[in-house]
C-alpha cells in the first residue's frame, strides 16, 4: 500500500481544462463545492472499504479522507490565485424519507445495499452506513475551533439529502449568478437535474474515467447514441427535463415504476414534439406535458400511454423530482446545517501527513 486511494482526488489538468471552458470563471469567482457524502464514501478506500470499516480502529478515518479531499481543492484554487475561499457543502441522510414514503409506501422497499463492499447481513451494512456520517460529525467536533461558512454539513433524518445542492442554489439564487460557480461531487444520476445553467457542473466517475457533466451534456447518461446531438448543440438546458426522463424510465432499484414500453429515444423525441426545448427556461412538469398533449391534440401511441398511465407518471415524477420536493417544503420546514467549522489549514496538513501511517496501521 504505497498510496491512499481517494475517489475524486484532483487531476489538476483535467479540472483546469474543464474550467477554462466557462467564460464566467475568473479569480474573483466564488466556488461552491457540494459533496454527496454517501455517494463517495464507498469509494474513498476502494475495494478494501469493508476491512477498514469493520476493523474500526480509527473512528475518524473516513472523515479525514473527505477532509483531505477538501484540502486538495483548497490547494488547487489557491494555486490558481482565486481570491475567495472555496466553500464546501456536505450532505447526507441517516433515516428514511418520510416525504417519499408518504407518496409511495414501497419506495426503495426492495433496494439492496450494494454500494458498500461489506460482508455480513443487510442490517450490519445499514448500521455501518449510518455510522459513517456520524464519524464525520465527530471529527468536526474534534476539530471544532472557530465557526465559519468554509464547511457546511447537512445531515437529514426525515428526507433524502440529494436535493440539497438545488435547494441551496435556489434559496440563494446561485444558479443564475455568474459570480458563483457550483461544483457537485456525486455519482448519482438524479443530481443531473441540478444542471440548469452553465455555472454548474457535476464531477462523476461512472467507470474508470472522470466525467464532467454540465447543463448542455447532462443528457449523455441516457443518450448513448447521441440522438439529441448534445455534443454539438449548446442551446438546450437539459437539467430542466431530467426529472421527466427519470420518471418515465423509472428506477428499479428505488421501486420507481416508470412507464412500460417507453424508452429514452421515445420520450426524448416526444418532448421535442411538445416543446421547443431550446427555449425551455424552467422545469417541465407532468401537468405541462398533459396540457401540451391536449392543446396540440396529439393522439399517437406515446401520448396515449402517458395519458393512460397519468397517475403512475405523476407519482413517479413526485418521487424523483427535486423541484417538486423543494416546492412542497412549507415555511415551517427547517433545512439547517448540522455543523459548520473553519477549515484550519494547519490541522488539515497534519491530517494529510498522517493518513498513510494510519491506513497502513489498519492493515496490520
Amino acid at each position: 500500500m504505497n498510496s491512499l486511494p481517494i475517489i475524486f482526488r484532483l487531476h489538476y489538468n483535467n479540472l483546469t481544462n474543464e474550467l477554462v471552458k466557462y467564460k464566467t470563471i475568473n479569480t474573483d469567482t466564488n466556488i461552491i463545492i457540494y459533496i454527496d457524502t454517501r455517494s463517495i464514501i464507498p469509494h474513498l478506500y476502494g475495494e478494501d472499504m469493508a476491512k477498514l470499516v469493520l476493523k474500526n480502529k480509527e473512528k475518524r478515518l473516513i472523515a479525514k479522507g473527505i477532509l483531505e479531499l477538501i484540502y486538495h481543492y483548497k490547494k488547487y484554487f489557491k494555486k490558481y490565485e482565486f481570491k475567495n475561499n472555496a466553500r464546501f457543502i456536505l450532505f447526507s441522510e441517516t433515516g428514511e424519507s418520510l416525504y417519499h414514503k408518504k407518496i409511495f409506501k414501497n419506495y426503495k422497499a426492495n433496494r439492496k445495499i450494494t454500494k458498500l463492499n461489506l460482508y455480513g447481513s443487510n442490517e450490519l451494512k445499514e448500521s455501518i452506513q449510518k455510522q459513517m456520517y456520524q464519524e464525520i460529525v465527530e471529527t468536526y467536533q474534534y476539530l471544532n475551533t472557530t465557526y465559519s461558512e468554509d464547511i457546511i454539513c447537512y445531515n437529514l433524518d426525515y428526507l433524502e439529502a440529494d436535493f440539497i445542492p438545488l435547494y441551496i442554489m435556489y434559496k440563494y439564487k446561485l444558479y443564475n449568478d455568474n459570480n458563483f460557480f457550483n461544483i457537485i461531487l456525486s455519482k448519482d444520476k438524479d443530481l443531473l437535474q441540478c444542471l440548469i445553467n452553465d455555472n454548474i457542473i457535476q464531477i462523476t466517475k461512472p467507470k474508470k474515467e472522470y466525467r464532467f457533466n454540465n447543463c448542455y451534456n447532462a443528457i449523455q447518461t441516457f443518450d448513448k447514441d447521441n440522438i439529441s446531438n448534445y455534443k454539438e448543440n449548446k442551446a438546450i438546458i437539459y437539467g430542466y427535463i431530467i426529472a421527466i426522463i427519470l420518471a418515465v424510465l423509472g428506477d428499479r432499484a428505488d421501486n420507481v415504476e416508470g412507464i412500460q414500453g417507453i424508452g429514452f429515444k421515445t420520450i426524448y423525441k416526444f418532448l421535442n414534439k411538445l416543446f421547443d426545448l431550446s427555449n425551455i427556461n424552467d422545469f417541465i412538469s407532468i401537468d405541462d406535458i398533459i396540457d401540451k398533449i391536449e392543446q396540440l391534440n396529439i393522439n399517437d401511441n406515446t401520448g396515449k400511454k402517458l395519458l393512460n398511465n397519468i397517475d403512475k407518471l405523476q407519482q413517479s415524477y413526485k418521487l424523483v423530482s427535486f423541484k417538486e420536493l423543494i416546492d412542497s417544503l412549507t415555511p415551517k420546514t427547517k433545512i439547517e446545517p448540522y455543523h459548520n467549522i473553519t477549515l484550519d489549514t494547519s490541522i488539515i496538513e497534519n491530517i494529510d501527513k498522517g493518513l498513510q501511517y494510519e491506513y497502513n496501521e489498519l492493515y496490520r
